[in-house]
């Protein structure tokens, strides 16, 4: 039976808003994931290649799940491991005085053989169902891994905002700093502002436009202020720019 037009058409631009929200949530966390120094000239091929793993997830999802209302996009639980296990490689690569190809090589098969054997691993459980054993779990240890990742996920977001490197509460008072204060302030403000618009707002179109009005304002601002992208960029408020080369070019394995 056809499905009528208006629920394609509905069905369809919730794909749009879907899509619209999950690219900035895919650069923050290549970001994340990608945190060491080492990986500050290289991030335009990462934000590419995690985006094309978020694509082949949610290809993989759609066509293979049995929730057909789901959105099966990659999750914040793992980046604490994500993270560690590629700053952990890289520092072993510079200690032999591996290249930079080298390096990001063995960093992303590392990281991609480790969330394979994880895959296998979460598909054994389901089909020799001891799923259940989950329930044997303390709940202090789940809460407090819950707890751990909002925590990591806000540092890592000051630390990029700020321009500074925070591994710890110790590190925090770098953002007391002017500059670092002055950069992860906007930031900040969004973000409580964004928390009660959640809370508050219930239009399927209030948070896309929302970001779409940040953006607009930040360039705006910038207009009326007479600053140029390029002296945004060398305060700090955008991105450095780097090479992109094709979408396709986005693997430097050999």
């Amino acid at each position: 039976m056809a499905r009528p037009r208006s629920k394609i058409i509905a069905e369809a631009i919730f794909g749009v808003i879907n899509s619209i929200l999950l690219v900035p949530v895919c650069v923050s966390f290549t970001a994340i994931i990608f945190r060491d120094p080492f990986f500050a000239g290289h991030m335009p091929m990462l934000i590419k290649m995690v985006m094309f793993s978020c694509l082949t997830h949610q290809a993989m999802f759609t066509w293979r799940s049995s929730l057909p209302f789901a959105v099966g996009q990659v999750q914040d639980a793992g980046l604490i491991f994500l993270s560690a296990v590629a700053s952990d490689v890289v520092a072993k690569c510079q200690k032999r005085g591996a290249s930079d190809e080298e390096t990001i090589s063995t960093v992303m098969a590392t990281l991609s053989l480790g969330t394979f054997l994880l895959g296998l691993a979460l598909v054994g459980l389901g089909k020799l169902e001891l799923a259940s054993a989950v329930q044997y779990l303390p709940m202090p240890v789940v809460g407090g891994y819950l707890a751990f990742i909002g925590f990591f996920c806000g540092q890592a977001g000051l630390a990029m905002m700020s321009e500074v490197e925070l591994l710890g509460l110790g590190d925090w008072a770098k953002l007391l700093e002017p500059r670092a204060a002055l950069l992860a302030a906007p930031g900040l403000i969004l973000g409580v502002g964004l928390y009660v618009l959640v809370r508050k707002a219930r239009h399927m179109l209030a948070l896309p436009a929302f970001l779409l009005a940040v953006v607009v304002a930040f360039y705006a601002a910038l207009a009326i202020a007479g600053c140029s992208l390029e002296d945004a960029r060398a305060f700090g408020w955008v991105a450095p720019r780097t090479v992109i080369g094709p979408c396709y070019q986005g693997s430097v394995l050999r």
